[in-house]
């Protein structure tokens, strides 16, 4: 790693080997990498002999801790939202491919809806950003 004062801090496998069991959500030699490349990029902003050690660990502390990307949901599973605007967005949806289906069984059944969605003819199919209401009981 490079220092402050144009030497290197050199890591061994030891250290590596003593950071790992600390920090395993971590890959720890990809993470000095990433130091390595921000140490080179950052000349002004390297780190003396007596820190360089703090900086590490400190790296390897928020690398931790980050929030890791969601497991890929299996095959007709439904990912979990994430936020309130991820959840209004999945029921919606859900909602949408509901009302579908059921003109669809309505079609296949011969009866044109017009007691259950308007008079007249059947609605067509709604687009899958458009909102609807109805309360599931």
């Amino acid at each position: 790693m490079p220092l402050n004062d144009g030497s290197a801090f050199e890591v061994t496998q030891e250290f590596v080997a003593e950071l790992a069991p600390l920090y395993p959500n971590v890959d720890v030699s990809q993470a000095l990498r990433a130091m390595k490349g921000w140490l080179i990029g950052n000349q002004t902003r390297r780190k003396t002999r007596r820190g360089i050690k703090a900086f590490i660990t400190s790296w390897l502390s928020r690398e931790q801790d980050k929030p890791r990307a969601a497991a890929v949901p299996q095959h007709g599973q439904v990912p979990q939202p994430r936020s309130y605007r991820e959840c209004v967005d999945l029921e919606q949806r859900q909602e949408v491919e509901y009302l579908n289906q059921l003109r669809e069984e309505l079609n296949a059944t011969g009866t044109n809806g017009a007691d259950s969605l308007g008079a007249g003819q059947a609605q067509p199919a709604l687009a899958s950003g458009e909102s609807v209401s109805r309360n599931r009981a």
